[in-house]
């Protein structure tokens, strides 16, 4: 049996929060943020990664 692949990661900066999504094979239709993260005081999110 071969192992399933781990889900990728994406992120997007919305709202002024980060929001990380875990999207495996078998997702389909609309995400839900597995994660949002606030950056921290004086710090700023500049763009968005997809791992």
């Amino acid at each position: 049996m071969v192992p399933e692949p781990p889900p990728k990661v994406i992120t997007r900066l919305r709202d002024e929060r980060i929001h990380a999504y875990a999207v495996g094979a078998d997702v389909y239709g609309p995400l839900e943020p597995a994660a949002i993260f606030q950056p921290r005081d004086g710090e700023e999110a500049v763009a968005s990664v997809d791992a």
